[in-house]
């Protein structure tokens, strides 16, 4: 184990050279004889299972982790990497091996058929109220005041048991000419009646959605462009599976999806429905692609 410890400690920049690839596969097949077995029929029956998500992948990063406290994820990748693409090697220390950065890497991107649309809800801010909540009273124009309605706001009312012309205090107002508004009751404002105070309301729309598909494959030759046409014409049937056979093997490695919304209609949304967004090319694999990429 210290001389597997060895072989890590002196890489740089956490690159393993082909030795030290070779030193540790062949530990890792010789402690996990089943692992090969497993390797060929996870290459040959799974179906939407990534590598990172096999019994293969788990094994010997578990068994990386537990032997030598190796978490650095570039270093499992390279290893893990470096043994799935080559899964009829029987004697890692002499057979002939791929390395990773021997390995094509081809990406295709594109958009789904159509649009997805779907009826959906926001809240948005009332524009009856600004947001605020409440509407000003219209009927005293926010004042809180009305005019009295027994002095018609002159605060005097007709003395009927005085002489011409003699009035009293209006006992309604206390002369003041003014009540609270019946309306707000005094207050300048009232509860909107569009958003119930809730300062928001439902904005009913319809969004469109437009999904864009990435998929990743690692092969060990450079694709035609035979078969990078199939990819893009057939590409639904074409993309479901991880594994396929031609001439040789390619590896789908990984598949993302991002998306575009639009409210109401498709302006904000950029690509096309079942557009071709790049043209695949098949380029060596870097380093770097297996330390941030893949």
């Amino acid at each position: 184990m210290i001389k597997l410890t060895n072989i890590l400690l002196e890489s740089e920049d956490n690159v393993l050279s082909e030795i030290q690839l070779r030193r540790v596969l062949s530990i890792i097949d010789k402690s996990q004889p089943k692992l090969k077995i497993e390797l060929k029929n996870y290459l040959r029956y799974s179906k939407n299972i990534s590598f990172e998500g096999s019994n293969v992948y788990i094994t010997i990063s578990k068994f990386l982790r537990e032997n030598l406290d190796l978490t650095n994820p570039y270093i499992v990748k390279q290893i893990t990497l470096t043994y799935l693409i080559n899964p009829n090697v029987v004697d890692f220390t002499k057979d002939k091996i791929f390395l990773p950065t021997d390995m094509y890497l081809t990406i295709v991107e594109y958009t789904e058929e159509d649009y997805e649309v779907t009826d959906e809800t926001d809240w948005v801010e009332c524009g009856e109220c600004n947001g605020s909540g409440v509407e000003t009273c219209y009927d005293c124009n926010g004042s809180g005041k009305e005019n009295c309605d027994q002095c018609d706001g002159s605060g005097e009312i007709v003395d009927t048991d005085g002489e011409e012309g003699d009035t009293l205090v209006c006992d309604q107002c206390d002369g003041s000419g003014e009540m609270n508004c019946y309306r707000c009751d005094g207050e300048g404002e009232y509860e909107c009646s569009y958003c119930g105070g809730d300062t928001e309301i439902e904005d009913e729309y319809e969004k469109y959605e437009l999904i864009t598909i990435t998929d990743y494959y690692i092969s060990y030759v450079k694709l035609p462009e035979k078969v990078r046409s199939i990819m893009d014409s057939s590409r639904t049937y074409f993309s479901m599976d991880y594994f396929y056979e031609w001439d040789d093997t390619f590896i789908l490695w990984r598949r993302n999806y991002t998306s575009e919304e639009s409210k109401d209609g498709t302006d904000d949304i950029n690509a096309d429905p079942n557009e071709l967004l790049n043209y695949p090319e098949s380029v060596k694999i870097t380093d770097k692609d297996v330390r941030y990429f893949l």
